[in-house]
Order: C-alpha cells, then structure tokens, then sequence
C-alpha cells in the first residue's frame, strides 16, 4: 500500500506548523508587495491558530494518559506488598490450593 500525501504532514506537525507561522509573518511583513492576497494569509493564520490550539491540546491530553497509565502501573507493577498483582498471584494460589470454582470469587 502507497503512503498516502498525508502521511507526510503527519510526520512532524510541530514543523509544519512553524512553517506555516513563518510564512504568515513574512508575508504580513511584505504587506502590498506580497503575492498573497490578504484574504489567504488571514485564512491561513485562522486555520494555523486552531490547529495549533488543537494540537496543544492533545499534547496536554497525552501527557496526562502518561501519567495515568505510570500510576496504573505502579499500582498493578509496584513493589509494594499490597500491588495489585501481588493480591492477584495471592488469590490465584488460594483457588489453586483450595479448589475454588473462579465464578464463586466473581470472575
């Protein structure tokens, strides 16, 4: 299967976008002489400020699954005595030991 044209501006968005705010920058800065008409820098930074936003914002959000699946995994991988996998091998033992029927501990 062919990469498709997007997997390109997919490779490094942080790129893209500061490109894109260059090239905003430079053409407001030639004003009259630009060859960009107005209307199409204003889309442009228009559509870059929500996509910047926007990426932030799953920056922000991936951040914090990060965190949360590195406390997930000190709880179920900690060291501590009372980690969930700990309790879990504990039990695991118990029915092997004692011939429990799982569905009788609810599983």
């Amino acid at each position: 299967m062919m990469p498709g044209k997007n997997d390109i501006l997919q490779t490094d968005i942080e790129t893209i976008l500061s490109i894109g705010e260059k090239i905003i920058q430079y053409h407001t800065l030639l004003g009259v002489k630009s060859p960009l008409d107005n209307v199409v820098i204003a889309d442009l930074n228009a559509k870059l400020s929500i996509a910047k936003h926007k990426h932030e914002e799953g920056a922000k959000y991936k951040k914090l699954m990060e965190e949360a699946w590195r406390e997930r995994d000190y709880y179920y991988l900690g060291i501590q005595d009372k980690s969930i996998r700990n309790t879990l091998m504990a039990i695991s033992s118990i029915l092997k030991k004692d011939s429990w029927n799982t569905a009788e501990w609810g599983l």
